[in-house]
């Protein structure tokens, strides 16, 4: 009875860390989509021009797409 006890206690904790791990992922994967979204928006609101000018900045800068797309939400 006791080792019983002990196991089922062993593997209620270690469901707990499992769960903990989980969710924690998955909040990390929550943020990467909330931002990637935001920036669909973003760009998707856009009209040819301002999308050409985001575009060019982009190659004749170097500077990364989703960086100056990130900046042009800021403003």
């Amino acid at each position: 009875m006791k080792n019983t006890k002990r196991l089922i206690e062993q593997l209620r904790s270690e469901n707990i860390a499992t769960l903990m791990r989980v969710g924690a992922k998955a909040a990390d994967e929550l943020e990467r989509l909330s931002v990637t979204s935001e920036r669909y928006e973003a760009v998707r609101k856009l009209n040819a021009r301002q999308f050409t000018d985001l575009y060019r900045k982009n190659i004749e800068s170097g500077v990364p797409f989703d960086q100056l797309v990130d900046e042009l939400i800021k403003t």
